[in-house]
């Protein structure tokens, strides 16, 4: 697993990103180790209010849900310390190298949860201020390139194994046999609240799916979904009626639970 996907790891990448943009709240759910659904779909209904205020800040967004009451008395006690800690760094950020940013953050991760570092956790942290050291106080440079290093890095195409992956992740590939789940409104294309899509890039994007498939393409949606902790009805996506009739052979997955594999059996894919 690459150390971004590791969680002491992906816990301080958290504060980094809320550093980089304040009013990305969804952040809190990997700081504070539980789903926000609320605070997030205030967010997403507002259709980007935050990001459209000149001068909202991590305090003054954490402030509006408080105001709505959208977090627990656990987790307001948990911000009591968390939105110090931010404000003191976001005033730091552009004086320290991110090297050292990195250090003084972990530092209180450490302090928050009062608990004491083991072996395995110092070393992914020393591999993530190694990697930080090239881009100085470059913040937004340095999550950029994180973004890009994916699992698909250390992808090894002679393993017999299922390969997981996003469509951005997916270009340049080929497989044999491909599915593209979640082809849904709102999903492909990829759409929030308030937000426009870029029809072509989006389209774009399906193609690219599509075209690393061989041999079978297997596409997907679903009758229900719960996303946030609401069960939602999707519509299939707008892209499935632009394929040709001919090309297309329709089937409906009959209701099923899937059978409890043994434990020296692999599940099949088909």
């Amino acid at each position: 697993m690459p150390i971004f996907e590791q969680k002491p790891v992906r816990e301080l990448l958290a504060y980094l990103q809320l550093l980089h943009n304040p009013t990305a709240l969804f952040h809190l759910e990997t700081i504070l180790g539980e789903a926000l659904p609320q605070v997030q779909e205030r967010i997403d209904r507002q259709g980007g209010l935050f990001q459209a205020q000149d001068g909202v800040g991590f305090r003054e967004a954490v402030q509006h849900c408080r105001a709505h009451q959208l977090f627990s008395a656990g987790q307001e006690k948990r911000l009591s310390t968390i939105v110090p800690a931010l404000q003191q760094y976001q005033a730091a950020r552009m004086e320290l190298p991110l090297a050292e940013l990195i250090s003084k953050i972990h530092s209180f991760i450490l302090l928050d949860q009062s608990r004491a570092v083991d072996g395995d956790e110092l070393y992914l942290i020393r591999r993530l201020v190694q990697h930080a050291r090239p881009f100085e106080k470059r913040l937004g440079d340095f999550l950029e390139d994180i973004a890009l290093q994916t699992a698909i890095d250390q992808y090894d195409p002679r393993a017999d194994r299922v390969t997981l992956m996003t469509l951005h992740a997916s270009k340049g590939l080929e497989f044999p046999v491909v599915f593209i789940v979640g082809c849904e409104e709102g999903l492909i294309p990829f759409r929030r609240p308030g937000m426009k899509i870029d029809e072509a890039e989006e389209r774009r994007l399906f193609y690219v799916g599509m075209t690393r498939a061989q041999e079978h393409l297997i596409l997907t949606h679903a009758q229900s979904r719960t996303m946030a902790g609401k069960k939602h009805a999707p519509t299939p996506s707008r892209y499935l009626g632009n394929i040709e009739t001919a090309l297309k052979e329709l089937k409906k997955a009959p209701p099923h639970k899937p059978a409890k594999p043994k434990d020296d059996s692999q599940l099949k894919l088909f």
